[in-house]
């Protein structure tokens, strides 16, 4: 796809997509592409939010879902500012990168089954604290983003966190062998 990309792009003289396609008589074709690609995501956002209803409820018709989620995403694409959309993608993430940093820690780094627990707390603390770095870390202008370092930060924190709960229970153990 890339090659495709680049080669129509010089052929074309322009760099922008929508460009490279009418400059080939191709307006039809944008359009088309255009209203496909919008058409599969907002499926797999309905699908997404009917099968994450489900999940917590399966009394719930499907059918009904689908029309309550596809009516409410045309309501917000039709009324949300867009202006403030890109704050809610930076609130989008600066949420779920530090958790799952600490569900990639748990899994990948400290092998934890926590499917029996309802809260992490040392990982719901140090999520406090990456949330908190990804909005400094914004507000810096890094070429590499704020999801990363705010995701290092994270994990880092959490491992030390950890590390000092094993130490106090470690000394609280020797407290009481004595």
């Amino acid at each position: 796809m890339y090659v495709i990309g680049l080669v129509s792009s010089i052929y074309a003289g322009t760099p922008d997509p929508i460009g490279v396609l009418t400059s080939l008589n191709l307006g039809f074709s944008a359009l088309l592409v255009v209203l496909l690609s919008t058409v599969t995501t907002t499926f797999l956002d309905v699908y997404s939010a009917v099968m994450s209803t489900l999940n917590l409820s399966s009394k719930v018709s499907k059918k009904n879902l689908i029309i309550i989620f596809g009516a409410l995403g045309i309501l917000l694409a039709m009324y949300f500012p867009m202006e403030h959309y890109e704050n809610f993608l930076y609130m989008i993430g600066s949420l779920f990168a530090p958790v799952f940093s600490v569900v990639i820690a748990d899994y990948f780094i400290y092998k934890d089954n926590r499917s029996g627990e309802l809260f992490n707390v040392l990982g719901l603390a140090a999520s406090a604290v990456g949330v908190a770095s990804y909005y400094i870390v914004i507000e810096q202008d890094l070429l590499i983003g704020a999801t990363m370092p705010a995701m290092a930060i994270t994990l880092v924190v959490y491992a030390l966190f950890r590390f000092i709960k094993k130490v106090l229970v470690l000394k609280g153990e020797e407290k009481y062998a004595q």
